[in-house]
């Protein structure tokens, strides 16, 4: 997007140079959350992915799937 942003700009389309100035401040915006949570996950593990999930930090593995627990699978 910068480099689309400076063709814009050399070539006086001030409406397009804003334009990626905001999806380049967006995208920014996506890779910090993700960058953030990619931390939270290596530091804090099934802890943070179970708050995230609204489950305990235990959960997982140990109950019945969906598909077995409708009578499936067996």
């Amino acid at each position: 997007y910068n480099q689309f942003l400076l063709v814009c700009r050399d070539n006086g389309d001030s409406i397009s140079v804003k334009l990626f100035e905001q999806i380049i401040d967006e995208e920014q915006a996506h890779f910090n959350h993700f960058d953030s949570v990619g931390e939270h996950i290596k530091t804090l593990g099934n802890v943070y992915l179970s708050k995230i999930a609204g489950t305990s930090a235990s959960t997982g593995g140990f109950g019945k799937g969906f598909v077995i627990s409708q009578g499936g699978g067996e």
